[in-house]
């Protein structure tokens, strides 16, 4: 048998048929090179889009359900084989021999989410991966950190000889899911409690833990677990000194459950790993108990025209705890001296607003109101002040937006983090009709 390079992408997120799966897959073939495909029934027909162009490489595919008989011939034509799951796992019983793995061996290529460009495949050792699965024994909740918080997950599940129930990819229907498994353990991305966090698959998932029922750790990720080093240092254009009485300042952290570097390419790696220590791009206070507290991003930051510093995460952050919002996306830049954002409202709250002021339409058309415009940007504002934003970092208008950001226009990431260039490129005659109706405001009040 062949040993080949393993990898993950999030197939499952993709949806089938789309050009944006098929460039995706693409992509990470033929830049980890992989000669063999393990695919949801349901999405064959979004690797089958791609083959004429990485046929080079990929000479399997592996359905985890059926292949129809019409697949397998599109996939012979360019000299790829076809198997069900079935037929792969007979496969393997007449003659599997796996070679002799070694602690520093690649277990896996896992790709980043490519929310600014193309997707970085984060070289994760068997190492790292058993290290961080050994460490769970001391967890009692758990920092899940991207991708690989799931693969870490679902193997201390087999390692403790646990049941696993997914859930049916929908937000709202998680409720649902959890009054029908019943779970004993319920882990998710930070996402999904508090819409607040994201972030790493370079640290193979957890890298902090908070303790179950210690009062001062609330509202931070806990302390660093045993198998990593946690420093902070001094961002000061963002005013963050690291030896200040309250420390704050970018996380670096370095031990054995971090990642080898990003595969084939070594520039992006000494970016962000200096003498050592990487550079997560999160911006940490620690507490005095020893816990660290996430207050802000380093990257996705921009600068006003007035010279005032705009970190986009934490003021989405914000404004995300405003009852009237499902998402929002906030945009400024240097010729500018405010900004403005894309919010994609509850629908429920808004119609219940509409009934109770006379105001009439569709959803959609209520979008388009401006009453309905105005009322959602002073509660956004509202909100705003509730958390101490200062006057630069409140929003001067609002587009609203009917249709939640997906991935089908390219507008976020398969974990939802949102595709700042690609959202720019999508809503900028709304976002320059914007700038004009807020200067054309401003001006009627001078």
């Amino acid at each position: 048998m062949q040993e080949t390079v393993s990898w993950n992408c999030p197939l499952e997120s993709i949806p089938p048929g789309t050009s944006l799966g098929a460039n995706a897959v693409e992509f990470i073939i033929n830049h980890a090179e992989v000669s063999i495909a393990f695919v949801q029934e349901n999405k064959i027909k979004s690797i089958l889009m791609c083959l004429p162009k990485c046929a080079m490489y990929l000479k399997t595919i592996v359905s985890f359900g059926m292949v129809s008989d019409e697949q397998e011939r599109e996939a012979e034509q360019v000299g790829v084989s076809c198997f069900s799951w079935e037929d792969f796992v007979s496969l393997g019983r007449a003659n599997c021999k796996l070679p002799p793995k070694h602690k520093h061996d690649i277990c896996t290529i896992m790709y980043t989410s490519g929310t600014t460009g193309d997707p970085k495949g984060v070289i994760l050792t068997n190492r790292a991966v058993i290290a961080e699965v050994t460490e769970e024994d001391s967890y009692f909740s758990f920092l899940p950190l991207a991708h690989i918080f799931d693969q870490i997950i679902e193997n201390y599940c087999i390692f403790k000889g646990a049941s696993i129930g997914f859930w049916q990819g929908d937000v709202r229907y998680l409720m649902e899911d959890i009054q029908e498994l019943k779970p004993t353990l319920f882990c998710g991305v930070p996402r999904v409690y508090d819409r607040i966090y994201t972030g790493l698959t370079e640290s193979c998932s957890g890298c902090f833990t908070s303790v179950a029922n210690v009062l001062p750790m609330m509202g931070t990720v806990g302390v660093p677990i045993t198998t990593i080093e946690a420093r902070l240092e001094s961002v000061p254009e963002m005013g963050y000194d690291a030896l200040s009485h309250v420390p704050r300042g970018e996380i670096c952290l370095r031990g054995k459950t971090l990642f080898s570097g990003y595969y084939k390419r070594p520039d992006l790696t000494s970016e962000v790993t200096i003498d050592g220590w990487f550079h997560t791009g999160d911006i940490g206070e620690w507490q005095p108990n020893g816990a660290m507290k996430i207050i802000d991003r380093r990257k996705n930051i921009f600068k006003l025209s007035q010279g005032e510093y705009i970190a986009a995460e934490n003021l989405e952050s914000a404004y995300m705890q405003c009852p009237l919002v499902t998402a929002i996306w906030i945009y400024g830049n240097s010729f500018e001296s405010f900004i403005v954002g894309v919010v994609v409202p509850e629908k429920k709250l808004v119609e219940e607003w509409a009934a109770a002021n006379d105001v009439t339409g569709t959803f959609e058309e209520l979008c388009k109101h401006p009453k309905a415009r105005k009322y959602v940007l002073d509660e956004l504002n509202n909100t705003g002040r509730t958390h101490e934003l200062r006057g630069f970092e409140l929003l001067k208008a609002v587009h609203l937006e009917p249709i939640p950001f997906d991935i089908e226009r390219d507008l976020i990431t398969p974990t939802f983090k949102l595709k700042r260039p690609q959202l720019l490129k999508y809503y900028k005659d709304f976002i320059d009709g914007l700038y004009q109706e807020a200067k054309g405001k401003m001006a009627r009040l001078f």
